[in-house]
């Protein structure tokens, strides 16, 4: 199609990135050759129905990045009134959007206690006290943990760079560092007869 290439020159022209404009290439290859749609002659309910087979098997933000595609190629088109009908998707309300995705506080705490380990168990408080993502969280190193008298101080550091320190109760971590040091002194012993029972 001989409109794309202007489209895509035109969207040089107007600033939009070449990251930006490889990602509306990909979308609009699909749309063309998978969906088979053409956006130059195409019908409303042509276009609503590859938009809505678009929405059934893609994330909501993907399948804003169609809507908005489809609707700048329309109007490079000329087909600004078609663009004008269809309609933009809302994003979900916030405060609904995490329900169902958020543990309450008894589900928490019942968690921590049904743990097995003490390795699980503090890892589950560490994620629901600190607040931290998961990575923060896998990449924690002894010298990011320090203790006072009213528990843990824990410097999370992750894709904003580190942050403040977040108050953690200690005993459990406490007695997860002992439990690592008692590990790593046995593992170190082992290692040592093992190297004198070879001589």
């Amino acid at each position: 199609m001989s409109w794309v290439q202007g489209f895509f020159q035109d969207a040089k022209r107007r600033g939009v990135t070449a990251r930006t404009i490889s990602s509306y290439e990909g979308i609009l290859r699909k749309i063309i050759n998978h969906e088979h749609l053409n956006l130059e002659a195409c019908t409303e309910p042509e276009l609503l129905a590859t938009l809505d087979r678009v929405r059934e098997r893609s994330s909501l933000a993907y399948y804003i990045l169609h809507v908005v595609v489809v609707k700048m190629s329309l109007r490079f088109l000329g087909r600004k009134e078609l663009a004008e009908r269809i309609p933009f998707p809302k994003r979900p309300d916030p405060a609904t959007a995490v329900q169902g995705k958020v543990f309450e506080r008894q589900e928490i705490e019942r968690l921590i206690n049904e743990v097995p380990t003490l390795q699980d168990r503090l890892l589950v408080e560490l994620l629901d006290e600190t607040g931290g993502r998961r990575h923060e969280i896998a990449n924690l190193r002894i010298r990011d943990i320090q203790f006072d008298e009213y528990g843990a101080i824990i410097w999370l550091t992750g894709k904003s760079g580190t942050r403040r320190p977040s108050r953690c109760p200690g005993q459990r971590a406490e007695a997860w560092l002992q439990e690592q040091e008692r590990i790593r002194r046995r593992c170190g012993a082992q290692k040592t007869r093992g190297t004198e029972s070879s001589r």
